[in-house]
């Protein structure tokens, strides 16, 4: 289960088959330091507590728990810890250059090549995909079809996908399930450890849970609503602060991502005609100035030797804390970290346990080899795509 699609195609032997291909959407969790990645379950599809779990007289529970899940991303170890450095120079270091290097976007209305939305959007697809597999469930001709349809199983399977994109905010008091105050939502993975869920299934989330609502809220979010989203606004936010309050903006380029943000390209403008008149031009250091970027279309490296930047002689390193064209208004505002241990370091004991699978025979078998299953986060999930279509093709 990813985002991705399937493709029609041939095994070695000329037979037809089909492959999943995973597409855009996987990758680095803001702030969390964890890659993403497809999310495997290591359970054979015609294993008897598969075949026979909606049978009263032999099913006892929901066959996919948690210790059968596993993101691919876990094993990027290097890939992560890399990610890890590059997002510290991105959302740590004060008035990095490599701020502006991504394009963050607004919250409110983000720009689809922002993270903003990408991460949004990959989120709710994942959401979309259980709320319409848990409305299947409940219903009873919706039942019908998802339980003993085998074409359907990706249903079944597809609840995995709590464990990628899944946070659990509400709690059970007096036989009621309530919402958590604000910024006390539990985080990715710490799901299977809230009141109320079976610690077996854990981050898997059964359909009925899926749908609990705590004070009329939905109980089940997703990891942008609990963590992305904000940590997302507070490197936006940083990214307009050290434009104002830094000499930053004498050395970025605008062709860079991040000023892909109107609003930010426009700051940039305003910012570097202070700079020109301001007297803390002095302390640019003109060797890291671009000289191919353009300021109201002529050289800035130009323009700032003609308005006599680069012409004190304390400076002698690159000039990013002093300066400040417009007065502070404060400390810059700082990015939520996580300080958890990467994957397989000795030191994750410390953090709340990720289960992962036991060697078996079947261990790794993916859902797409076993059954030719795909699910769709960042677009919507595949069986929701080919739900909608069936809808379409039958009027």
């Amino acid at each position: 289960f990813a985002p991705g699609h399937r493709l029609s195609g041939e095994d070695e032997f000329g037979a037809p088959r089909q492959v999943f291909k995973t597409s855009g959407g996987v990758g680095f969790i803001p702030g969390r330091n964890e890659i993403t990645s497809v999310i495997q379950v290591s359970l054979d599809p015609f294993d008897p507590s598969v075949m026979g779990w909606y049978n009263p007289r032999t099913a006892s529970e929901w066959p996919i728990k948690q210790a059968l899940v596993t993101d691919v991303g876990s094993f990027y170890v290097n890939t992560g810890r890399l990610a890890a450095v590059a997002w510290s120079w991105v959302s740590h270091r004060d008035a990095s250059v490599d701020l502006y290097k991504v394009h963050v976007g607004t919250a409110e209305n983000p720009h689809e090549d922002s993270l903003q939305y990408q991460w949004r959007e990959y989120c709710a697809g994942g959401l979309r995909f259980l709320m319409k597999n848990a409305t299947d469930f409940l219903a009873v001709s919706g039942r019908d079809k998802l339980l003993y349809d085998i074409d359907q199983r990706e249903y079944l399977y597809g609840m995995a996908i709590g464990c990628a994109i899944g946070a659990w905010r509400c709690y059970r008091n007096e036989g009621k399930w309530r919402q958590r105050e604000s910024g006390q939502a539990d985080a990715r993975f710490d799901i299977r450890r809230v009141y109320g869920l079976n610690h077996d299934i854990g981050c898997v989330g059964i359909p009925p849970l899926v749908v609990q609502k705590g004070q009329g809220e939905p109980c089940f979010v997703t990891m942008y609503d609990t963590e992305i989203r904000d940590t997302l606004i507070r490197v936006r936010e940083r990214q307009e602060y050290f434009l104002r309050h830094s000499l930053v903006c004498a050395y970025v380029r605008r062709s860079w991502d991040a000023f892909q943000d109107k609003t930010l390209a426009d700051l940039l403008g305003s910012m570097r005609t202070l700079l020109l008149e301001h007297p803390d031009r002095k302390l640019v250091k003109l060797a890291d100035v671009p000289r191919e970027e353009t300021h109201n279309g002529r050289s800035w490296y130009e323009q700032l030797v003609e308005a006599g930047a680069g012409t004190s002689k304390s400076i002698t390193t690159l000039a990013t804390s002093p300066g400040r064209l417009e007065p502070p208004p404060g400390p810059p505002p700082t990015v939520p970290g996580d300080d958890a241990p990467m994957p397989f370091d000795p030191g994750r004991a410390r953090v709340a346990k990720l289960v992962l699978p036991q060697p078996t025979t079947n261990r790794w078998k993916p859902i797409v080899a076993g059954a030719g299953v795909a699910a769709l986060l960042g677009a919507g999930a595949y069986g929701l795509h080919r739900y909608r279509r069936r809808e379409e093709n039958h009027g």
